[in-house]
Formats: C-alpha cells, structure tokens, sequence
C-alpha cells in the first residue's frame, strides 16, 4: 500500500492528551460564564481529503480567522456543534474513496480515514481558535447523508454507517491512544452509554454549573433488511433508520438526568441531538427529519420531567424557538443553522439565569465577512419564587403556533452589505418556493391557510 498526502496528513494531526485536558469544574459559579451552539456548518468536506488544495486551505484559513475573531469578541468556554459539521450526504462511497485517493485498503477503511482527518482537523481548528472543548453531535451527513440511509438503490450506505459512525466518535471524542475525552462519571452513572451502538457517539459532560448531554439519535431498525415506515404514527420513512432514542440507550439518558437532579451544584441541563422535535419549525433546503414521537416521545418526556432547561437541535437550517405545548413545562426548544459559520448562539449564565443572543453575519461578501449584529434574545430566569420566567424577541422569538406563520415584504431591496447573509439567504430561499407554490393557489388567503395547516412547511 502507498501513502498518500492524505494518510500522511492524518499521522500529523493526531492530538496528544494532556491530564489537565477537558476536565470538570465541579465548583458552582455565581459569576457569569458562556458558550456557543453552532449547528449545521457543513464546510469542512475540504479537511477529509488531500491538504495541499486550494479549496482546503481556504476553509481553513478564513474558518481559523471567523473563529478566532468570535473567540476574541463573543467568548465562549466551549462549543456545542448540533450535527452536520460537513455535507457527506451528497458524496456517494465510491466519491470519498476517489477523493481520498489511498489504494489497497477497503471502501470502509477509506470512509474511516477520510471522517478521521476531517473530524480532527475541526478539532484542531476550535482549538487554536481557542475552544478545547468542542462538543459535537452526529447528524445524518456525517454517517452519509439521509439518502444513503435506503436499503436499495445506488445511493445507500447503510454498509458503511458504522464507518462512518466510528470515524466520528474517534475524531471528536477520543484521543490518539484510544481514551475517551468525556470520561467523567455523572454521580454513579457512566458518561456514555456503554455497550450499545452509541458509547462512542452519546456522553455526557459537566462543565462548572452546568451539564451538557449529547445524543446521536440515528437508529437502525431490526436487521436493516428493510426500509421502515409506520404511516399511522408518522414515524420513520429514512430508510432503515429511523430517528429515535430508546431502549437501553434511553434508559442511560434517564439515568443520567436523574442522577444530575441529585446534584444540587448543577444548575442548568441542556440537552442537544440533531433532530428537531417539536413542530412547526421552519425549514431551508433540508430533508426535514424530525424525531419520532415528537412531544410525545419518550425522549422529550423524559428531559420535561428532569427539567432539563433547553434542548438544541438543527438539521432544518434555520432558527426557531419553541416552549413545549404543556403550560406546566419550561422545557424550550432552539433550532438553529450556522452554515459557513454564517451565524451562532452565544449562551451566557450564572446560577438563576441563562440568556440566549443569535449574532447574524453582515457584509458585502456573500460569505466569509467575520462581522456580526444581534439579531434575537431568549430569557430563561430562575431567580423569582414564582416560578421560571421566559421572555423573548427577534429571531429567538418563541413561535406563536395559532398567529400567522407565513409573511412577506417586497417594498425595498437593499445593499447586500445592509443587509444580514443569513437572514438574505433564508428569504431567497422562501421566494423560490412562494412562486413554485402560488401556481397552484388561488388568492392570498387561500395561500396563508395552505401554508398555516401543513405543519411540514412552514416560512416566516
């Protein structure tokens, strides 16, 4: 077998651990601390494969210089990343072996190396920004995209998802001697669910007063020798896997909010997985994958009765934020979408209380410009003796299911350096389906009812 740039690239990028690396604060803090939330990047295809491109260091040098501008001017002490940190999806097996261009060794093994040297990279890349602590989810591009999840047919890959899975966990969440970085038992449950498909890829972490817990939420039915559709309950149709925590897997979950419950020094939960679980939310150019169950699934009734304060989640591209439906909840719902690091949360707390800002990117440049204004606030306060209080504006506005969910405004157009790239990109996107739609509509409010009664599309 030869060696490649790119295996070559791999052997250079390996981290070394240190004791001192990732290590909980168990001290409860009064002071104001923060992190951010960036989901459904999907610009780091270019760290899988050769270095020596065009295309790689340009990925690499304006992400390392947007980063290193958020570090400076918004903080953070570590980053959760909601899924889809790259865009496997649309490669097919064959491409990434192309690309990776190492002859002799097996398609999975091809798939391996090449997630590995992305994965890393990112890391890397956080971390000279000056985030050791990166948090990442799967999301379905990075164990091949939803289409690839189909038993027959060209495109499946439903073979290779344990490549893909296993490149993930070692990349993100383990250092080059095989350890596991969130090793950390939560009271006297283990941090990951050991023993089931997801011990490499579902953990939980502490960091000062608050608990971090990360779940990859992609299940494979049975044997995966069939496609899985309940149209009754609305569940599945991705194939043989499905979207969905359960078993023992499920039960770790429980275990592990139970036991922070008993902590009194941990103040905050926050939960992310890449799917969205309470609707409607809005969506882009996405597949639209939803957990199964919605509110009701076991998953959403377990973090509600552990009172776990936010849940994130992404994979629809766009922001939206929702209070779960049951009036003696506080549980809230963020999904957002941070592609080419076009925006990001920042979440800010102390002890009673936790605020959420969306920062949007401005500019002239379509992408890339590392400038950035508020464009959205949640509250979440904890200190009244009555009761939890949560208010909200802008983009971070808690949805209002039963007011119009649809609204448009052509009377002016903009500079682009006027206007924010995020929210421009979102609004061409909406224009080009309102006029593949309006075809089939008779009168504006015909149209708005359509919209309002399909909870599968919806715009604001």
């Amino acid at each position: 077998m030869r060696l490649s740039n790119s295996l070559l690239f791999l052997c250079l990028y390996l981290p070394i651990r240190t004791k001192a690396a990732d290590r909980a604060d168990n001290v409860t803090h009064d002071e104001s601390w923060s992190f951010l939330v960036m989901a459904d990047i999907h610009s780091f295809n270019p760290f899988s494969f050769n270095p020596d491109t065009t295309t790689f260091a340009t990925v690499w040098n304006e992400s390392s210089r947007i980063l290193q501008t958020i570090k400076q001017e918004y903080g953070g002490e570590l980053v959760m990343m909601p899924g889809d940190s790259n865009s496997y999806g649309p490669l097919s097996n064959q491409q990434i072996v192309d690309k990776l261009g190492i002859s002799g060794i097996t398609t999975e093994d091809s798939i391996y190396l090449a997630g590995l040297n992305c994965y890393k990279t990112v890391r890397k890349l956080f971390r000279k920004a000056g985030y050791d602590t990166l948090l990442a989810t799967v999301g379905d591009h990075e164990i091949g995209g939803n289409e690839g999840f189909v038993i027959s047919g060209g495109k499946s890959k439903l073979s290779t998802v344990p490549a893909y899975r296993k490149a993930f966990a070692d990349g993100y969440n383990r250092y080059a001697d095989g350890w596991y970085r969130y090793n950390k038992p939560i009271g006297n449950v283990s941090p990951r669910p050991v023993g089931t498909t997801f011990e490499g890829t579902s953990f939980a972490y502490r960091h000062k007063n608050a608990l971090f817990v990360t779940v990859d939420a992609f299940k494979l039915v049975g044997d995966g020798d069939s496609n899985y559709i309940d149209r009754t309950k609305g569940f599945g149709g991705e194939g043989a896997i499905t979207c969905d925590v359960s078993g023992d897997h499920l039960d770790w979950f429980e275990s592990v909010l139970g036991e922070a419950r008993k902590d009194s020094s941990i103040k905050h939960i926050f939960v992310q997985a890449h799917l969205p679980i309470i609707l409607p939310v809005r969506k882009i150019s996405c597949s639209g994958q939803f957990m199964d169950g919605a509110e009701k699934s076991p998953f959403w009734v377990i973090m509600d009765k552990y009172d776990v304060d936010i849940y994130f989640a992404g994979e629809v591209h766009v922001n939206t934020v929702s209070k779960s439906k049951d009036p003696a909840s506080n549980l809230v719902q963020i999904v957002s979408g941070h592609k080419d690091l076009n925006n990001f949360l920042v979440i800010d707390m102390t002890d009673d209380v936790i605020a959420v800002k969306l920062f949007n990117e401005v500019g002239d440049k379509k992408q890339w410009n590392g400038q950035y204004v508020e464009n959205g606030h949640l509250k979440i306060d904890k200190s009244s003796s009555d009761g939890i209080g949560i208010s909200s504006s802008g983009e971070l506005g808690l949805i209002d299911t039963v007011s119009a969910l649809i609204k448009f405004d052509f009377q002016e157009i903009l500079p682009l350096g006027s206007r924010q790239v995020s929210t421009l990109q979102a609004h061409c996107k909406h224009i080009s389906v309102v006029h593949l739609v309006h075809h089939y509509v008779i009168d504006a409010s015909s149209f708005v009812q359509t919209i309002s009664s399909d909870p599968w599309i919806i715009w604001s």
